[in-house]
Formats: C-alpha cells, structure tokens, sequence
C-alpha cells in the first residue's frame, strides 16, 4: 500500500508542475508578444522622426516646392512625389520604404507643407505616416530663410499680420526710412 500512494503522489506531484510549467508558459508567451509589438512601433516611430529630420533638411537646402519635390524623390527618381495647394502655401508629399529609400508603393508617407510668411520665411509643417493610417506617426515644424523668395509688395500685409513686417516692407519698398 505504500507503494501505491507513493506512486499516486508522484503522478499528483508530476501534474501539478506540468500544470505550473503550461501557466508560467502562457505568461511567457503574453509577454513577449507584447514586447514583440512593442518592438514593431518602436521600429517604426524611428524610422518616422528619422524621416522627419532629412525631410527637414530637404526644406532647408531646397529654395522652392519643385526643388524640394526633386530633393525628396532621390537619386532613383522612382517616387512620384505629389504638390498640391495654393498660392499660400503647398504640400510636397512622398512615399518611402523602410530602408528610408524614397519608393512609390513605400509604407511611409511624408508630407511637407511650404508655406512662405512674412519677408522671406518659409514655414514647413511635416507629417509621417504609416500605412493607410491618416493618424500621423510623428509631426514637426520647422522654418528657414529662404533670400531668393519675392519681396512683398508695398503697404501688403503679412500672412501672419505681423506689423512690423508690414513696416518694414512698406519702408524698403519706398525708399523712406521709419
């Protein structure tokens, strides 16, 4: 007889770990799918900001929206990148892969909007994007003096309605002093 309850004993005892074991297995598995998709929206807010940061030097070393559409579609010229908007400001949009190469079936869209102010400022707002998802990854903003862009006309008031632009622009535009 006691052998028979040591035997049931060890049956008992090899189930309950097996059961600890298939628990501490579950767990586990939770765990690192979690960090697993962790990984993948870490991976890709990376590639967002790193995206954001060349396409804010594009807008800097680019004097118009057609030179920055030409910076932003590579030495490939395989992207087709879009330009839409007004005479206030424009949008240059492109479309890379996840080795950052400009592509045009590429994951992430970046859109960069040209938008002049004042006397000689450009103002751009950029936004990466993933997927078909309209919730952008990342956003920045960003400006730069762009000396070949036009004077404004006269007594014109600024985008921004800034006055002391409008002085300034009336005074270079008369030939008087303030």
């Amino acid at each position: 007889m006691d052998r028979r309850k040591s035997t049931t004993a060890f049956y008992l005892e090899t189930l309950l770990m097996i059961l600890i074991f298939v628990c501490i297995i579950l767990i586990l598995t939770r765990v690192f799918a979690a960090a697993r998709l962790q990984s993948v929206e870490a991976r890709r807010m990376t590639v967002a900001v790193t995206l954001a940061e060349n396409a804010a030097e594009a807008a800097l070393a680019a004097d118009s929206e057609d030179d920055l559409a030409g910076i932003l579609s590579g030495k490939t010229q395989n992207a087709p990148v879009l330009t839409a908007g007004d005479s206030a400001g424009r949008a240059v949009t492109a479309s890379f892969d996840d080795h950052l190469e400009p592509s045009a079936d590429g994951p992430y869209r970046v859109e960069i909007t040209w938008e002049p102010e004042g006397r000689q400022f450009v103002r751009n707002r950029i936004t990466v994007c993933f997927g078909t998802v309209e919730t952008p990854l990342f956003t920045m903003e960003t400006g730069s003096y762009k000396p070949g862009l036009p004077e404004p006309a006269p007594g014109a008031e600024s985008p921004d309605g800034n006055l002391a632009d409008n002085i300034v622009a009336g005074a270079a535009g008369s030939g008087e002093g303030v």
